[in-house]
């Protein structure tokens, strides 16, 4: 004996999710992205003086959300990395020394 238990999935109308923002406000400066964005400008500069740093940029987590990546030198600087600024995943990994070209 079962039971029919069929899920319906209705997709929002994107009006009416919007219907709510602020005055002037565009969706895509809501964006997961363009937040990720906004916290990174705001403290990138202290990540970046973190030991063993050498790059912050904007990326995705392992299941593809919007992320902070840190590249550092070695392994032992990962420890100083923190997990999440703002709310927002920081995925750290080792790349080693980086050469810019031109200098």
């Amino acid at each position: 004996m079962s039971k029919n238990t069929e899920q319906r999935f209705t997709i929002p109308d994107p009006a009416e999710l919007q219907r709510d923002l602020p005055k002037g406000t565009k969706a895509e400066d809501l964006s997961a992205s363009s937040s990720v964005g906004r916290i990174l400008k705001r403290h990138q500069e202290r990540l970046m003086r973190l030991d063993g740093v050498v790059m912050v940029g904007e990326g995705e987590d392992q299941i593809g959300r919007p992320a902070i990546v840190i590249g550092v030198r070695q392994r032992h600087h990962l420890k100083r990395i923190p997990a999440q600024v703002d709310g927002v995943a920081v995925v750290a990994s080792v790349i080693g020394e980086v050469d810019a070209l031109g200098r």
